[in-house]
């Protein structure tokens, strides 16, 4: 990274959350003047300006700008140093317990495989307050499938108290407070048939938000719960559903 002219000029890798970082910040702090593109996939490339901030389309993102957003580059690559944690190892179960019989519950090829007849939870052992939390999904074919990802969650057995991502193809991305008023948010994302799909949560303080596919869904403010455990879910009916790349980053300062 130079600094010249009153300006700064680098590059960092493209990475979809960084991306996603920068977007949020320039929509929320200058008037949502920022016009943005993206390539689906964790590789996909971004394009955006706002003033003289670009993001240009090359293997990693330049910019040039001025000395007054030098504390917010320096926070943004911050963020996207923070370390994350893998909920699933791509090899075994561990840290994972149904809360109820399942017909099928492993690890294959990097991938974890949940069928079951009834209503269940498999819930984590690390609990979390402020979080960001990503995974993909790859959906059976039936039409009602649900699934979902919990956070913040409390009690020792049967159905956790806690919020959800939606997981399905009614309402992908909307929040629902399980013991905690029911649907919080209704919004839908944008699924892609047939292949895998991206879901984020990130939960700071009251404030919780949701993507699917690196697009935004839900915003919402809630503190009902502020901290616990994770949990992904099968509904009961339809086949198995399929995770991987089950992962979070501690949020908390």
């Amino acid at each position: 990274m130079t600094v010249s002219g009153g300006g700064i000029d680098g590059q960092i890798p493209a990475s979809e959350n960084l991306r996603e970082e920068l977007v949020h910040f320039l929509g929320q702090s200058h008037g949502g003047g920022i016009s943005l593109g993206m390539i689906d996939g964790p590789g996909g490339l971004a394009q955006g300006r706002l003033g003289n901030f670009s993001m240009a389309p090359e293997a990693g993102m330049r910019w040039d700008v001025s000395m007054k957003m030098i504390l917010f580059l320096v926070a943004s690559l911050s963020v996207a140093r923070a370390d994350w944690v893998m909920l699933f190892d791509g090899r075994t179960t561990e840290g994972w317990t149904p809360r109820a019989k399942v017909e099928k519950f492993e690890a294959v090829d990097g991938e974890l495989h949940l069928l079951s007849k009834t209503n269940v939870w498999v819930v984590s052992t690390l609990e979390l307050a402020d979080f960001e939390a990503e995974l993909e999904v790859f959906l059976p074919d039936e039409p009602g499938f649900n699934s979902g990802l919990a956070f913040r969650c409390q009690g020792d057995q049967g159905k956790p108290k806690g919020y959800q991502i939606e997981i399905d193809r009614k309402l992908p991305g909307g929040v629902y407070g399980i013991g905690l008023g029911g649907w919080l948010s209704s919004k839908k994302g944008e699924l892609k048939e047939g292949q895998w799909n991206h879901f984020r949560v990130r939960a700071k303080g009251d404030l919780i938000q949701t993507w699917v596919n690196g697009k935004p869904v839900s915003e919402i403010r809630d503190k009902g719960q502020l901290k616990g455990y994770f949990g992904i879910q099968h509904h009961g009916k339809g086949g198995l559903v399929r995770f991987r790349k089950i992962r979070v980053r501690d949020l908390s300062e």
